[in-house]
């Protein structure tokens, strides 16, 4: 039970995910010798690793310190256990009991990312203009019938009571990061990166609260059957009464996507009115609307592995490299050219939380070698 621990705190320790309270548990069982050698070991191994990942080292080096390491060196084979912790799809791995090792592709990566850390900027009217760091806690602005205020990533409006004319608010969510807006009838909008959302200031003065959509977010509309609610993604809107369900309308795609977790959504477009002919979904369902042919189909899908991004996570199913490119560059706030046309046709299924860009990238490596350099806050993929 011990020994778990202790591999779990290393794995903590080597992320760089340990607290501070973790580390003096840490502390504590390095001072048993055999524990305190395993620790060494394994930081050498992580520091070797580390090297031959960022170190422009010519190929026959790196292999001489790749067969020294899996004990190719001699007669005599040293064995080395990698730890979890090793979660960046670290750049070698060696399969022991085969007795060989995989090399991976090796990225001359000399230049460090240079990302702009933009502010979310909320549009309160033609004059009024707020640039927010997510830091920030205060109150935006006090209006006759809203107050608005600011709570780290979350934005709250909050009606006052007072009556007030129908007026619309924007807000803008740079790459690289997420925000929180909370309506002043509680409904909940999650806005991934790179997303602008329009909105009613007071959606108590509005007869039907419709905001309008680029980008993704996930909405937790607060149910009110005497006011629907309608969101309108360019062609389509998609109209509920109370609800949780994702929708995606990027610049970048072809398609504005709708997913379904909880209640009930109907999708009709711009063109037409809502009635008992439009295309109504339920839970656990996609909804695709095709921008160029104006068509709308539908398929069952895991709704998780397309609200996962409010957790921070990326999910992969089957993605081409092309579409990974639009999310890593969301995401991470970097532009990314590939070069590299036999990536762009690649399909991958992968899973992506707290690592950083350079270590998903060396993670597709490991699946189809390739190279790529950093200039500022470009990546070139060749």
């Amino acid at each position: 039970m011990e020994k778990d621990r202790f591999q779990y705190l290393l794995q903590k320790y080597f992320s760089g995910d340990i607290s501070e309270k973790e580390h003096y548990e840490l502390d504590e069982l390095l001072k048993d010798e055999s524990y305190a050698r395993e620790f060494k070991s394994y930081a050498r191994l992580n520091k070797r690793i580390s090297e031959l990942s960022y170190k422009p080292t010519p190929p026959e080096e790196k292999k001489a310190i790749l067969d020294k390491m899996a004990g190719h060196s001699g007669t005599k084979r040293k064995v080395y256990t990698l730890p979890v912790f090793f979660k960046y799809a670290a750049a070698v791995v060696v399969l022991l009991g085969l007795g060989f090792i995989m090399m991976n592709q090796w990225s001359n990566t000399p230049d460090q990312l240079i990302v702009e850390d933009n502010p979310v900027i909320l549009q309160l009217s033609d004059t009024l203009i707020k640039s927010l760091q997510e830091t920030d806690y205060a109150m935006i602005s006090t209006m006759k019938d809203v107050e608005v205020e600011q709570t780290g990533d979350t934005i709250k409006y909050r009606a006052t009571g007072e009556e007030g004319a129908l007026a619309y608010n924007e807000i803008n969510v740079p790459k690289g990061k997420t925000a929180v807006l909370i309506l002043s009838d509680e409904s909940r909008v999650t806005l991934n990166a790179g997303t602008w959302l329009k909105f009613p200031r007071n959606t108590g003065v509005a007869r039907t609260r419709e905001v309008y959509i680029k980008g993704e977010a996930y909405f937790d509309v607060a149910r009110d059957t005497s006011r629907p609610f309608v969101v309108h993604a360019d062609d389509v809107n998609v109209r509920v009464l109370g609800t949780h369900f994702n929708v995606s309308n990027y610049d970048s795609g072809t398609t504005v996507n709708t997913v379904l977790v909880e209640g009930k959504v109907a999708l009709y477009g711009t063109a037409d009115r809502y009635n008992g002919e439009s295309l109504v979904i339920h839970p656990g369902t996609m909804a695709v609307f095709d921008k160029t042919g104006e068509s709308i189909a539908t398929r069952t899908v895991d709704t998780s592995s397309y609200t996962s991004w409010i957790q921070g996570e990326l999910i992969f199913e089957g993605a081409y490299f092309s579409s990974i490119v639009n999310s890593l560059e969301r995401k991470f706030n970097v532009e990314i050219e590939n070069r590299n046309s036999g990536l762009e046709k690649e399909k991958f299924t992968a899973k992506f939380k707290e690592e950083s860009i350079e270590q998903i990238l060396r993670s597709f490596q490991q699946s189809y070698p390739f190279e790529y350099t950093i200039k500022k806050n470009k990546i070139i993929i060749n």
